[in-house]
């Protein structure tokens, strides 16, 4: 099963998206797992504490590790990881009966975000 980002998405975004709908893929969510990490990230997004949820993927999905040690502490970089995989868990989360023969379009979501 491929995830793909959809037109919604600046093509400036594309590469990091496609890297991550991978690591994703590569490590075997299910759907039913895949839209409970949906609605993990979107409560991580609305509350600003991004840390433990990033740890937490990157021992679920080995490839990981290198978005969370790029991102590091910067909360913008962090957010905008957990922003592409809320994206890409709602798509995945969303494919019933998908085929490995059609990519699941995933589009960016508005996620609630906590204010400052």
């Amino acid at each position: 099963m491929r995830v793909v980002p959809g037109r919604s998405f600046p093509e400036s975004e594309r590469q990091a998206f496609e890297e991550l709908s991978n690591v994703v893929v590569e490590g075997n969510v299910t759907p039913i797992e895949a839209r409970g990490y949906a609605a993990h990230v979107e409560h991580v997004l609305w509350s600003g504490a991004y840390r433990a949820l990033l740890a937490e993927l990157s021992v679920r999905l080995p490839g990981f590790l290198p978005h969370e040690i790029a991102a590091g502490r910067n909360s913008d970089a962090q957010r905008s990881i957990l922003s592409k995989l809320k994206a890409i868990f709602d798509a995945l989360g969303s494919a019933r009966g998908a085929s490995s023969e059609h990519p699941i379009v995933a589009e960016p979501t508005a996620p609630r975000v906590a204010r400052r």
